[in-house]
């Protein structure tokens, strides 16, 4: 992308408008139209049709058409519109990008690399223009970009990315470039297909502690009835034993253990439909519970939950694990170094390590911490994967969670070793950005942390969680 730098950029506003031939009126025209398109506003097409009558050499009005078909899902139809508009106007660039765009999205890459060319160089690809508009450039290698995220090959997009960043850091796209990013590194690490070593089998976990003869055996039978056969959204019977005092909270680690020691048989029967969602669901009752009550040992059956591999963590934790596993965590927790050395332990999965590492950094909002003691165990942290020599072991995708946590909370105190991390390579860019960013973001608190206190009682989180999760 070194090419980026020897192109002559213009963010001229009435470059392109000059190019097609456009009056003031019809500048004013394609911009309310595009807008409108942006917002898919009612009328926005008889608007665009008859713009297109109007000025019928000026490609910009038939691309808005063409954008209004996408934005409403015909792919097809914009697809089809866009070769019409290649047709028409040779030499339009928005439509041969989009022609690249559509192969792109269609999977057909090889297509994509005959229309983007092997050099990937816009000048090469359009060689009578001297000039380009910066939302040309950024339109083109927005495309490229994407052509190497479906290669699977983030790391190049990664340099896409910082290389428009030189040319104007406050582009538009390049909030939408960062999260295609982010979400194709989260896919690939969740689908273990990772081709670019962000992450290597280590980090895949390993599924222990099956024993298909394991029968669970609790003191409170109609606790154990009711979880099993009902969903979370029939919370009140589980809040009403809870409050009891003669409920045994060691029931609360049961479901863990069940979870954990008959996986194979549950994820089986719920695959062949022998077993519904409301099935297999128990054990977050037992956690939701958990965030609420101390229990001996509670944090060594929620460490070893979470120590599993990735379809385990797939089938039982998925999205929740930042709204229950985390605040549990924290309620269990004496000593924060205990999350610390979890963080550091070799072949823990990627997003079972970041749970416990949220809940490190969190710790002041769920439980009695101080942010000094917070910053002690967060040091022993990052100076474990500073002092690892080699790497390509280090587990990249974590760091840059973890990281993301610190920008969160806005901890200062630990730029330097951050710094260290970025400097040896070991920080995925993808999810936590560059170190610029993460320097800007800590200190000017542009973050906002996802995580707040819990509500006062165990009946109002089940009813925050059941509306969130629309169970």
């Amino acid at each position: 992308m070194i090419e980026l730098k020897k192109l002559n950029i213009t963010n001229d506003p009435s470059f392109l408008s000059d190019k097609s031939g456009l009056d003031r009126f019809g500048e004013a025209l394609l911009s309310d139209i595009q807008y409108d398109v942006s917002k898919n506003k009612r009328n926005v097409f008889k608007r665009i049709d008859r713009a297109i009558k109007k000025y019928p050499n000026v490609p910009q009005f038939k691309n808005a058409l063409m954008s209004y078909y996408m934005i409403n899902d015909d792919h097809e139809k914009g697809y089809k519109y866009n070769r019409y508009i290649l047709k028409k106007h040779p030499d339009y660039p928005y439509a041969t990008i989009n022609l690249a765009a559509e192969y792109v999205q269609t999977g057909d890459l090889d297509e994509a690399l005959d229309v983007l060319g092997s050099d990937f160089s816009i000048a090469k690809i359009f060689p009578e223009r001297t000039v380009f508009h910066e939302d040309e450039v950024f339109a083109f290698y927005h495309v490229v970009a994407c052509y190497f995220l479906a290669q699977n090959d983030p790391g190049k997009a990664e340099d896409i990315l910082d290389n428009l960043k030189e040319i104007n850091g406050q582009h538009f796209k390049l909030e939408i470039l960062e999260e295609q990013i982010f979400r194709t590194t989260m896919m690939m690490a969740v689908d273990r297909n990772i081709l670019d070593s962000d992450l290597s089998d280590d980090f895949e976990g390993n599924y222990t502690g099956e024993d298909p003869d394991y029968i669970p055996v609790y003191h409170n039978k109609e606790f154990e009835e009711h979880i099993y056969q009902n969903d979370i959204d029939a919370y009140l019977p589980v809040v009403n034993m809870i409050n009891d005092n003669d409920f045994e909270s060691s029931d609360l680690i049961l479901p863990l253990q069940h979870a954990v020691k008959k996986y194979p048989q549950f994820s089986e029967a719920f695959s062949s439909d022998r077993l519904g969602q409301e099935h297999i669901n128990f054990h977050i009752h037992a956690i939701i519970c958990l965030c609420y009550y101390k229990v001996p040992l509670a944090l060594k059956h929620l460490l070893e939950f979470i120590d599993q591999d990735s379809g385990f963590y797939e089938f039982y934790i998925g999205d929740l694990g930042e709204d229950i596993i985390v605040p549990a965590i924290v309620k269990q927790t004496q000593e924060l170094d205990e999350l610390a050395e979890f963080t550091c332990n070799e072949g823990v999965y990627t997003y079972s390590r970041a749970l416990a590492g949220s809940a490190l950094v969190n710790a002041p909002i769920y439980g009695d911490f101080s942010m000094k003691t917070v910053e002690s165990s967060v040091a022993k942290v990052l100076d474990f994967y500073i002092s690892i020599e080699e790497a390509e072991i280090v587990d990249r995708d974590f760091l840059g969670l973890f990281v993301s946590n610190l920008v969160d909370v806005n901890l200062k105190s630990r730029l330097d070793k951050i710094k260290k991390l970025y400097d040896q390579g070991k920080v995925s860019k993808g999810i936590a950005g560059t170190y610029q960013e993460v320097e800007e973001d800590t200190n000017y608190g542009t973050s906002q942390n996802y995580h707040k206190p819990l509500p006062n009682s165990l009946e109002e989180f089940y009813k925050s969680i059941n509306k969130k999760w629309n169970w």
